[in-house]
């Protein structure tokens, strides 16, 4: 992706794969994202009931390699489907260091108070719950910020692989069909009778 650096902007991609073998497969998409300063967030993998795998990695990319990290891993075999989307983060994220600074400079306000207050003591208590209630407020913040900076730093790739199905051989069912009609012809030769 490439974007101004004023954007911020949460990449997340989906791509299934059909690969000749599975197991290879993952390891080489495991060694394309460390490659890529990435890494394998999570991992599952099956059996189908015809004996062949199919697994899935959710894989976390460098956004600024994205195109490169989507590019090796459609190199993994036959594309079967790709989906691309893109959040745009960026006024929430305005938003959410607008708050932020209010909330601080509240919080300095308030520190303030304190050190000049000469009042009650039920004075001092309140506006000690208060300072506690923003700076609560602002770790929260703080929080949401880190996790909007983690998703736009890294970009998240689920990448689907599957083995392929294996051929049916003509006239594997050839047998199953002949005994079918055969009694299919049974059956309407006693409804004739």
């Amino acid at each position: 992706p490439r974007s101004p650096a004023a954007l911020k902007l949460i990449w997340t991609a989906s791509l299934q794969v059909e690969v000749p073998n599975l197991r290879a497969a993952a390891d080489e998409a495991r060694r394309a994202a460390a490659a890529l300063g990435g890494y394998v967030s999570d991992r599952q993998s099956a059996e189908t009931g015809t004996g062949r795998e199919r697994g899935t990695l959710t894989l976390r990319i460098p956004s600024e390699r994205f195109d490169g990290a989507m590019g090796a891993f459609r190199k993994l075999g036959r594309v079967r489907s790709e989906t691309v989307q893109t959040q745009d983060v960026t006024r929430a994220y305005s938003d959410l260091e607008t708050r932020l600074k209010v909330k601080r400079e509240t919080a300095a306000r308030l520190r303030e108070i304190l050190t000049r207050q000469t009042g009650k003591v039920s004075e001092v208590l309140e506006v000690e719950r208060e300072i506690a209630r923003v700076v609560e407020e602002i770790e929260q913040a703080e929080g949401e910020r880190r996790y909007f900076d983690n998703q736009v730093a890294l970009s998240t790739i689920t990448l689907s692989l599957h083995e392929p199905d294996a051929p049916v051989s003509p006239g594997a069912f050839d047998p199953v069909a002949a005994a079918l009609r055969q009694a299919l012809r049974i059956m309407g030769e006693s409804l004739g009778a």
